[in-house]
């Protein structure tokens, strides 16, 4: 009787022993880790792909009088903090709450928050990819983010707002433009110049009206024709360009056969950016260029398809470029040579004197039975001229060119109008035959 009468009191002594261990709070490292709480407002919830902007953030302590030393706050991926303040930089200087970013973290220190609320300003560049995104923090007891996991704080996600959205996409545009350029020679933001600055492209920010670069996109660039008047071969690096600091440059941009008013224009395959981009400037590609000092005097000579234009132009600052082969040329009730050889003589640097020959394995009737088909561009510095029929010229578009059509008339014995032809077609002792024409400044093509 007295074994039996032992057991229900040894029970009861253990079971009341457990009871009182739990009550005494021998085990409360979880209660004490999940009573500390912090709420973070990331400021900013809304931004234009790729723009950036300051985000005026609030972090709150929760769980006064319990202080809050430090804390660290990520961005959603694609995000880049380019600064932060609380409000100063840390310096050994400062107890009183400082702010600095390492490796894309804002890190908060010192902040020694008993009760309320500390804000700061952080400096953010949104992705160019739209969409909704989540920020992260962590934060901690003490001062320098340092101590046992149970001195971290937890999130009160009630009270927090860590969404931020990007809207629109990103886009591509030349902010440096190609200019124009010799057959097969570098393409750069400098008429005839190869040595000057290259071809450039950027990515910029949504919306277009408020466009800036975006210095830290990812994205690499190719170019291509947005217009070949020639069917043409571009050149450019094998593989697409990338864009440190948001600019892409083409060191190696060459068009291989000459022609008027070519375009480019900028691809892409990086997420977010908008692609193809707008169309390039308009430039040339000439097959002879020739730097004038005081009066031009140039001769150059090319056997080529009766049926395409030669184009000849001179600048108010003595430069001469001749292309040949440039777009298919016509005339009303006009026949072109099968072929034709070209001399272009120049004299001066504005009004001019071209020479079109015709060999004589071609000529088939006589000297005076040929015309010349001129075109001139059709814009306010250039009027419709007068023709043969004495009627104004026709308004064509060749290969996208506004021009001015038609066959020359004789120029006048004094003050001639160019554009005319000078004198008579001459039959030459070779059986060939030259027609002269007295061409305006400006941007001719003559067949």
């Amino acid at each position: 009787m007295f074994a039996t009468s032992h057991r229900p009191y040894r029970v009861t002594f253990l079971t009341t022993f457990i009871v009182c261990l739990l009550a005494a709070g021998i085990l409360p490292a979880h209660a004490a880790t999940t009573s500390k709480k912090f709420a973070l407002d990331v400021g900013k919830h809304a931004a234009g792909a790729g723009h950036t902007d300051d985000y005026t953030m609030t972090l709150t302590n929760e769980s006064a009088p319990q202080a809050l030393g430090s804390a660290e706050i990520t961005p959603p991926a694609g995000f880049t903090i380019v600064g932060s303040s609380l409000p100063n930089a840390c310096s050994p200087a400062n107890t009183t709450g400082c702010s600095s970013v390492s490796g894309n973290v804002i890190r908060l220190r010192t902040l020694n928050l008993t009760a309320g609320s500390v804000a700061f300003t952080v400096r953010v560049e949104a992705p160019c990819v739209a969409g909704s995104y989540s920020w992260a923090a962590a934060v901690k007891q003490s001062n320098d983010f340092n101590g046992p996991p149970g001195h971290a704080f937890i999130l009160d996600a009630a009270t927090s707002n860590l969404s931020s959205a990007v809207s629109s996409a990103c886009s591509l545009a030349f902010s440096r433009q190609p200019t124009d350029a010799k057959t097969g020679t570098k393409i750069t933001g400098t008429a005839y110049d190869t040595g000057a600055p290259e071809v450039e492209v950027s990515v910029l920010s949504a919306p277009a009206p408020d466009a800036v670069l975006v210095p830290h996109a990812v994205a690499s660039i190719a170019l291509g024709f947005g217009f070949n008047p020639s069917g043409a071969t571009l050149t450019q690096p094998a593989s697409p360009v990338p864009v440190p600091g948001g600019n892409a440059s083409f060191p190696t941009l060459s068009i291989d056969l000459s022609g008027q008013l070519y375009q480019l224009v900028a691809t892409t395959t990086a997420a977010g950016i908008t692609s193809p981009s707008p169309s390039s400037a308009q430039f040339d590609i000439t097959d002879f260029v020739f730097t004038c000092t005081g009066a031009c005097d140039s001769h150059k000579q090319k056997t080529d398809d009766g049926n395409t234009a030669g184009q000849v132009t001179t600048t108010s600052g003595g430069l001469l470029t001749i292309s040949f082969g440039t777009f298919p040329l016509d005339c009303p009730d006009y026949v072109e040579p099968p072929t034709a050889t070209m001399t272009f003589t120049f004299s001066g640097t504005g009004q001019k004197t071209a020479l079109y020959t015709i060999g004589s394995a071609v000529v088939d009737r006589p000297a005076s039975k040929y015309e010349a088909c001129y075109a001139s561009p059709r814009d306010a510095g250039h009027p419709a001229f007068t023709t043969l029929s004495g009627g104004l010229a026709d308004a064509q578009t060749i290969d996208g060119q506004a021009l001015w059509v038609g066959l020359l008339p004789a120029c006048a014995s004094k003050s001639p109008v160019a554009p005319c032809l000078v004198g008579s077609p001459k039959a030459n002792k070779d059986g060939s035959v030259t027609l002269t024409i007295l061409a305006p400044a400006g941007d001719p093509h003559i067949q």
